[in-house]
């Protein structure tokens, strides 16, 4: 269950990053995003882990982050720098398997660590990575713009990589085999008696830290579930049958994952660009006085002014 003070700052303009910080990253996306309330296991469905949301406030009026951080980096880049743009560049540099490939030796200690370019160049190529990338992740209903073709809705979503339902699911499958039913040459994905295509096979294996996407999805919609600890006697409670719901979910979910495998290459180029190029160092934020971050900025609000949470 999420906590009460991320409830409060719920809005349609609302982000919440995700992170694994209690255990190691096994592979997959570093960091995860949506514009739903999150709850614990949010970014691998296990371990818990931390949720930081991009505004104090449901308005979206106050960030969170220092006003000292966006001033530093308004300085050295010699650009206009706001907080969604923050999260837009962390959204580019970290939520890609390439980097947690690269930084595996790093992330035996828990918590993701961002490189910061001091290129406005790269600085700009993020942002224009990590827009989609949000975008992506919040089912089309965060970082929108109809002239690039990031409309608002889930539905937008599906329809911009031609993923269709086939053939009807007519009947919610018992339990899940291992491997699911996969023509490579079709390209076509079989549940039960519904086929959905065109799906990548990159798609299928998609993972993160550990945990097959796809597979889980499917698995917690079957009647008896593989794999599934039991919390509590809710968890006795499964669908029953496959509605219209589920196969519009199904589908974005397969268009999400593909729109997020397009967009890895650039990802891991841009990041050697990055780590090669001039960088914005621990030290460099120390002498601006942007670190230490001020203790009240880490600490839950008070509930009764509407404030945020930083971490959960």
């Amino acid at each position: 269950m999420a906590r009460p003070p991320l409830w409060q700052v719920r809005s349609e303009r609302q982000i919440y990053l995700s992170e694994q910080d209690a255990h190691q990253i096994e592979d997959g996306p570093a960091l995860t995003f949506t514009g739903l309330i999150p709850d614990l296991h949010h970014f691998c469905g296990w371990g818990g882990g931390g949720v930081r949301p991009l505004w104090r406030d449901p308005a979206g009026n106050v960030p969170n982050m220092t006003g000292k951080l966006l001033n530093h980096l308004r300085s050295v880049l010699g650009l206009s720098v706001s907080a969604p743009d923050v999260l837009a560049y962390i959204a580019a540099v970290t939520a890609h398997p390439g980097y947690t490939h690269r930084f595996k030796q790093e992330l035996r200690q828990p918590g993701v660590r961002v490189p910061i370019t001091a290129d406005p160049t790269l600085w700009n190529d993020a942002l224009t990575i990590g827009h989609e990338v949000l975008w992506l992740h919040t089912y089309g209903s965060r970082v929108t713009d109809p002239v690039m073709t990031r409309k608002r809705s889930e539905r937008a979503v599906i329809e911009r990589f031609g993923i269709k339902c086939l053939a009807p699911v007519r009947s919610l499958p018992e339990q899940l085999p291992e491997r699911l039913y996969y023509e490579p040459d079709a390209r076509t994905l079989h549940v039960g008696s519904g086929a959905f295509a065109p799906v990548r096979q990159e798609v299928i294996d998609y993972t993160v830290s550990g945990r097959r996407v796809v597979w889980r999805w499917l698995n917690d919609r079957t009647t008896r579930p593989r794999n599934k600890r039991r919390s509590s006697e809710l968890d006795d409670i499964t669908p029953t049958t496959w509605s219209r719901d589920f196969t519009l979910e199904f589908l974005a979910l397969l268009s999400v994952l593909t729109g997020c495998l397009l967009l890895h290459p650039k990802q891991e180029r841009l990041l050697d660009e990055i780590c090669t190029g001039p960088l914005i160092s621990t030290s460099d934020l120390n002498d601006a006085g942007v670190l230490p971050a001020p203790l009240a900025a880490t600490k839950p609000p008070a509930p009764s002014n509407f404030s945020f949470l930083t971490e959960s």
